[in-house]
């Protein structure tokens, strides 16, 4: 990941937005963020893009709980597609979680489409989130969500390595 960085976004930069935002769309089509979302997450919630080289290729948006105050929610988190494969959403992932660490984030929510085996295998041999409850119909009729939760304190103390290993047992 040589040429790969992720940065909070916190300013208004119209350019980075709008090519987040393509990102989105190309990915999630009818579910994508709008500009005006991005907009939105990036001034009241943890925006977080992943650029390679200079280039902004992937985008994740986090929203804080309000009870508990010291969890969130990952709405989203993708990576250009042509580039999947090599290790950059693990990557962005990481970064993105070590980010809500220094934030003295506890714990991370995230749904995922049952269907979606490379994100569930990320989400749990990678990092050690734990499948919460199946919410069916989430989305719409028949648009199914997998609810996982990571204990980020725990990833933390231990290690991202001990997470792997932990639920390679598993």
């Amino acid at each position: 990941m040589e040429n790969a960085r992720v940065e909070a976004v916190t300013s208004h930069d119209l350019d980075l937005i709008e090519r987040l935002t393509e990102l989105e769309q190309s990915e999630f089509d009818d579910y994508a963020l709008s500009q005006w979302l991005v907009t939105s997450f990036i001034q009241y919630g943890r925006t977080f893009a992943l650029f390679l080289d200079d280039e902004p290729i992937g985008v994740a948006v986090y929203w804080r709980n309000w009870h508990p105050s010291n969890n969130v929610y990952l709405a989203t988190i993708s990576v250009r597609e042509d580039l999947r494969g090599q290790g950059l959403g693990k990557f962005f992932l990481e970064e993105t979680l070590k980010h809500l660490g220094e934030d003295e984030v506890v714990k991370v929510r995230l749904t995922v489409d049952p269907g979606n085996t490379a994100a569930i295998n990320l989400y749990f041999d990678h990092f050690g989130f734990k499948p919460v409850k199946f919410q069916p119909h989430e989305y719409g009729q028949g648009e199914h969500r997998l609810v996982m939760e990571l204990d980020l304190r725990a990833l933390l103390r231990n290690g991202i390595e001990a997470a792997q290993v932990e639920s390679n047992a598993e």
